[in-house]
């Protein structure tokens, strides 16, 4: 385990998903364009853009600058000037300490 990172539980990834659409359709974003979620992902997110963060993955850590999401819902990460796109739970980002 890295240091600094945390240990999640094991979860159902048919139940996250099944949570997560339950919580768009009460706060009534399914009708909301992507442009539009991603908006208002920027007004909730809690990395702020241009913020320096830690990219962990379990091979290596990185720090990168935090550059928000696109319109599919990945995380923008520069990291030594090239743009990472993050979708997957192998990585995660962290404030920098």
């Amino acid at each position: 385990m890295i240091e600094g990172s945390s240990s999640v539980e094991p979860f159902d990834l048919d139940t996250l998903f099944a949570e997560f659409f339950l919580k768009i359709q009460q706060v009534g974003l399914q009708n909301y364009s992507p442009i539009e979620l991603t908006e208002y992902w920027q007004r909730h997110d809690l990395f702020q853009i241009s913020e320096t963060v830690r990219l962990l993955s379990p091979d290596k850590e990185e720090v990168g600058l935090y550059l928000g999401i696109n319109p599919q819902g990945q995380a923008l990460i520069e990291v030594r000037g090239e743009i990472k796109t993050l979708s997957s739970g192998l990585t995660s980002i962290r404030k920098r300490l």
